[in-house]
């Protein structure tokens, strides 16, 4: 998974959403929340726990997508 300085652009944030998809659909082991409704759940989680501020928003936005994968 890419790290918040990783993902600067749009196009970083396109690349760590194709990268989440693709491990989800081959039922990759790391995924804690493969199906839609565990995934927005954690999702929903992760951004009322996260402590912390993200001053780019593709960044914030794949810290999401990213963590709402694994979260528990």
């Amino acid at each position: 998974m890419l790290g918040e300085n990783d993902v600067t652009d749009r196009a970083g944030f396109l690349r760590v959403v194709a990268q989440v998809r693709r491990e989800l659909a081959a039922g990759a082991p790391i995924f804690e929340n493969d199906t839609l409704p565990a995934f927005m759940e954690a999702m929903e989680a992760w951004a009322t726990d996260w402590p912390g501020e993200f001053e780019n928003p593709w960044a914030l936005a794949s810290a999401l997508v990213q963590a709402a994968a694994i979260y528990e």
